[in-house]
């Protein structure tokens, strides 16, 4: 009975860790969207130095991502969100 409910606390303290680590990664997704907005100029794409400081928010922004995430899976998450960027604006979005 007793192992039994130490596993149950083990995993329900988890669930509470893997729900925290998804918050924070919903967190940083939010704020890393937000600043790369701010980054983005006309014709941004063909800019080097536009292109390598939205790559530079994007580096920043993962690498507060939890520790499960290794240097392999950091660098794939920095390619491919910088991927979807270049693809979904492809002009500066409109500032309100």
């Amino acid at each position: 009975m007793k192992i039994a409910r130490l596993a149950c606390c083990d995993g329900a303290r988890e669930l509470v860790a893997a729900r925290d680590e998804r918050d924070l990664e919903k967190r940083v997704a939010k704020h890393m969207l937000d600043r790369v907005k701010e980054l983005l100029v006309i014709d941004w794409r063909s800019k080097q130095q536009a292109r390598a400081g939205v790559m530079l928010c994007i580096e920043d922004e993962l690498d507060r991502l939890p520790d499960a995430y290794t240097k392999e899976i950091y660098r794939q998450k920095c390619s491919s969100v910088f991927q979807h960027v270049y693809q979904a604006f492809p002009e500066a979005p409109q500032r309100q």
